[in-house]
């Protein structure tokens, strides 16, 4: 290629737009692009509706890392609405970057596990009984007859008139 590079634009588009946005690409470069696209096997959720759509990964790979071709390209993934993602130049920026993401997966699961483990505590907490009386009625069950007698008595309160 004589030091020119490949540029390339990666992304999600909704399976139903796939051929249009291909043949878009197409035309917009005459031809000078060629567009890969792998099927995402599960539903997404879009980040920009929030809608749960079939979507497909795409990578359009064209001549030159930048100028007008890349423009053309990002124009009609604009057009389109895609979601583009950043690619990795390198293998050791791939590798750095997945072992970012591996990380932040991890703290994430080790938070979501002390919370799910904080709302079994919390739980077992109010089905259990109170202490002062460990045959009767759990905290929850003690917490709502206390509201209704609470509430009836202010029922009653209320009916009273003033003078």
């Amino acid at each position: 290629l004589g030091g020119r590079r490949l540029g390339y634009v990666a992304g999600v588009v909704p399976r139903m737009d796939e051929m249009r946005f291909s043949r878009a690409l197409w035309r917009a470069s005459r031809g000078n692009t060629f567009t890969q696209f792998s099927t995402i096997k599960e539903k997404v959720v879009d980040p920009k509706t929030g809608q749960v759509l079939e979507k497909s990964v795409f990578v359009v790979y064209f001549q030159g890392a930048v100028g007008s071709m890349k423009d053309k390209v990002l124009k009609v993934c604009t057009a389109f609405g895609v979601n583009m993602y950043a690619w990795p130049n390198s293998s050791e920026q791939a590798k750095a970057r997945d072992a970012f993401l591996k990380r932040q997966l991890e703290e994430k699961n080790k938070a979501l596990e002390a919370f799910q483990r904080h709302m079994r505590t919390e739980a077992a907490e109010l089905v259990a009984p109170a202490p002062w009386n460990l045959s009767g009625n759990s905290k929850i069950e003690d917490w709502r007859l206390f509201c209704i007698k609470e509430k009836s008595i202010y029922t009653i309160l209320n009916q009273c008139e003033e003078g």
